[in-house]
């Protein structure tokens, strides 16, 4: 798709000059900020999305939201993203900044689903037995899913495990079915 390819190219061109001024660590901190701002904001999304609302006029908005929350480069980068009429990527570019982060930094995010929520010491245990087996760095996401019923289910990259009592009996009702 020719957006995603866009964003790649912006968020490498960012990614790269983050590395050669040694502002990785807060341009990555700026970009989750603005990460959990987007996606939280409905009238943020709309904002940006909208072909009806000038450049200008998102410039405007944007420029007061974040002036002072975000670090100057990031400012500059997102007024060069809008200036090109391109702010409608800016969710694709922060997740393709992100996926250049993990590369580079040797981080595998795994999306865990459990039933109830672990405790910590099975937390810690899960993410360690990840982080052997692949040799990297695992930032774990968690969610609740009591449809589950019992177990988990865990994603890393497009391969899922699931170990779920939902699954097994899904799996148990196939067999019966045949």
């Amino acid at each position: 798709m020719l957006q995603d390819r866009i964003a790649k190219r912006y968020a490498k061109s960012l990614f790269d000059l983050a590395l050669e001024k040694n502002i990785l660590e807060e341009v990555k901190k700026d970009f989750d900020m603005l990460d959990n701002l987007y996606h939280q904001s409905a009238d943020l999304r709309m904002l940006l999305r909208s072909p009806i609302i000038a450049s200008s006029h998102k410039w405007a908005i944007l420029s007061k939201l974040l002036k002072g929350k975000v670090s100057e480069p990031v400012l500059q980068f997102i007024e060069i993203i809008n200036r090109k009429g391109r702010e409608g990527l800016l969710d694709n570019l922060w997740q393709e900044f992100t996926a250049l982060y993990n590369s580079y930094k040797n981080i595998t995010v795994v999306n865990l689903r459990t039933a109830m929520e672990f405790s910590a010491p099975a937390r810690e245990a899960l993410t360690r037995k990840i982080a052997d087996a692949l040799k990297t760095h695992v930032e774990l996401k968690e969610t609740v899913e009591p449809e589950l019923i019992g177990g988990f289910a865990f994603q890393i990259d497009q391969r899922l495990y699931d170990g779920s009592v939902a699954a097994a009996l899904q799996k148990v009702k196939r067999e019966f079915s045949l």
